[in-house]
């Protein structure tokens, strides 16, 4: 994959990569799904005090080679998920590794409440309210 999709950050995430392009490159029928971590994982600051501050910032899906999917009737190609008591929609995103169609769902869309928004937002998330 490449280094401009924030949605991997170390081992697990480079051999799920690397098993996309083995699959391209072997002309293994394969379709992939993944969710859009808009935020990524933090890149780290060491501050002046010697304390690790974390800086995430916006991956502009228009600056990555994403391509949104749309429906039979030129709509925003739109999935339901129940969670949470309630539904949480996401749009679709189209990445091409190779021969192999990545779709990424991201969940940062006006149809959710803020804190379903969030769901794809960062990598990993540090506090328990995110990680519930």
């Amino acid at each position: 994959m490449h280094n401009s999709l924030p949605i991997y950050s170390g081992g697990l995430g480079i051999l799920a990569g690397d098993h996309l392009k083995s699959a391209s490159d072997m002309n293994v029928p394969l379709v992939a799904i993944g969710l859009f971590y808009r935020y990524g994982y933090f890149r780290q600051k060491i501050a002046h005090d010697g304390w690790q501050e974390e800086r995430y910032f916006d991956s502009f899906e228009n600056e990555m080679a994403l391509e949104p999917i749309f429906d039979e009737d030129g709509e925003r190609l739109k999935i339901v998920v129940h969670m949470r008591g309630r539904n949480v929609f996401s749009q679709v995103w189209l990445a091409k590794i190779g021969r192999i169609s990545l779709y990424l769902l991201d969940t940062n869309i006006g149809d959710n409440q803020d804190v379903d928004r969030f769901v794809t937002g960062h990598l990993y998330g540090g506090d328990t309210e995110t990680q519930n």
